[in-house]
């Protein structure tokens, strides 16, 4: 059985998501190991885009367009 208690989470890579994702997982009481193999976290550049927030501006009003909550 899984539970909170027994679950174990490696990431590896300590970047701008590697490290959101570990914060969040932690946060939730759950037990993270998070692994970077620089001496720091966010030494190197993953191009992971997940820090950026941009609309999507169209003439048509879709849903990529739109803020959604």
């Amino acid at each position: 059985m899984v539970t909170r208690e027994t679950t174990q989470i490696l990431i590896i890579g300590a970047g701008l998501a590697g490290a959101a994702c570990a914060r969040a997982l932690s946060s939730a009481g759950l037990a993270v190991m998070l692994l970077e193999a620089q001496d720091a976290a966010a030494q190197g550049a993953s191009g992971n885009e997940a820090g950026i927030l941009h609309p999507l501006y169209s003439r048509d009003r879709n849903l990529a367009s739109q803020w959604v909550d």
